[in-house]
């Protein structure tokens, strides 16, 4: 107990230049996998084994990252692949500035994205739109990010 997991991945962020990048620690991950035994890999492509293997080893951080923003999907019934890429993409953009804002602000992920989840906006049928009552959190973010809605 208490002991920490130990990280397959090095996180980069730079926000001035808006890049995030990540390295994969290899030697961790084969220390690691020269516990689990054997896996099995069989594929129809001619890519060569160590390429198949190092492909099977990267889905691990998609599937990570796939994991964070999950809970915060809403349930959606595509009616196209289109349709599809374009939710996932939209959802990614939206994890990616609440991590974003969670940096800037120097506060948790959780903290940003319960604060800014309630912002809403009532459009109105003549097409006129005015923001919802914001909370003194979601006021301070604003005026942090120097945002005016």
């Amino acid at each position: 107990m208490g002991k920490n997991k130990p990280t397959f991945t090095e996180l980069k962020y730079d926000f001035n230049d808006m890049k995030f990048s990540y390295e994969l620690k290899h030697k961790a991950i084969q220390r690691k996998t020269n516990r689990f035994g054997y896996t099995v890999l069989i594929t129809n492509t001619g890519i060569a084994a160590n390429e198949l293997l190092k492909i099977y080893r990267e889905k691990d951080a998609v599937e990570k990252s796939f994991s964070h923003i999950k809970p915060h999907l809403e349930p959606f019934f595509p009616r196209s692949e289109e349709g599809t890429r374009a939710r996932m993409f939209l959802t990614i953009l939206g994890y990616t500035l609440v991590a974003i804002i969670s940096f800037k602000l120097g506060i948790s992920y959780n903290q940003a994205l319960n604060t800014i989840s309630g912002m809403r906006e009532v459009v109105y049928s003549s097409g006129a739109h005015a923001p919802v009552e914001y909370t003194k959190e979601q006021k301070e973010i604003l005026e942090k990010l120097k945002l005016k809605l």
